[in-house]
């Protein structure tokens, strides 16, 4: 249910000039690891596929990738041959049980840290615009930048940006650094998942 309120909360704040067949892209990430992040990028992946849109879960932490293993995905190919263009983009989607094709992985197909240097800005340009014209939502699990800046060329270009959080995890001077980065970036985040709290 909590997920279901995110997403809508989601819809209800996108600026209404925002075009319909073009898909949203929302990028989750944290100031620390073991926040959350994954799941919660999992979990709003599926909210938005069970709702019936065209989801596609991209995996950009290239160091350590959790979301095949947690989703039961063995992939073949993965971002990397994407983002060098040996595969292409439709190619290497993985369609993500029990929720048929309206919920697809690119996943990580082993954890490679020199991933990261493809990740330009032109190429996540590139990579984020054949996505939005499959889906209708494209969600991005990100690593924590305040410990690597490998996904700061997509947060620069997302619709939204959303901060998970952790009860009793998340530190506050991680959390100021994270806001210096991005405000340095000019990124402003569309808000923040608290994790590890009861509903009130």
């Amino acid at each position: 249910e909590a997920f279901r309120t995110l997403r809508a909360m989601l819809s209800a704040s996108r600026p209404q000039d925002h075009p319909e067949d073009v898909g949203a892209a929302i990028m989750v990430t944290g100031s620390s690891p073991v926040e959350g992040k994954t799941t919660t990028a999992i979990n709003l992946a599926a909210s938005y596929a069970l709702a019936g849109k065209r989801v596609i879960l991209i995996e950009a932490d290239f160091r350590r990738p959790t979301v095949s293993s947690a989703l039961g995905v063995t992939p073949s190919v993965g971002i990397g041959d994407v983002l060098v263009r040996e595969v292409d983009l439709a190619d290497a989607l993985v369609r993500v049980k029990p929720f048929g094709g309206s919920l697809q992985l690119l996943p990580v197909q082993r954890p490679d840290a020199n991933l990261s240097e493809l990740l330009s800005l032109p190429a996540a340009r590139r990579l984020l615009d054949e996505a939005r014209a499959m889906a209708d939502c494209v969600i991005i699990d990100s690593p924590p930048l305040t410990e690597v800046a490998d996904t700061l060329p997509v947060a620069q270009i997302v619709d939204d940006l959303l901060l998970v959080c952790r009860v009793g995890r998340s530190s506050l001077s991680q959390l100021s650094r994270l806001a210096d980065l991005l405000e340095q970036n000019g990124i402003e985040p569309r808000g923040f998942v608290l994790v590890g709290v009861a509903a009130s």
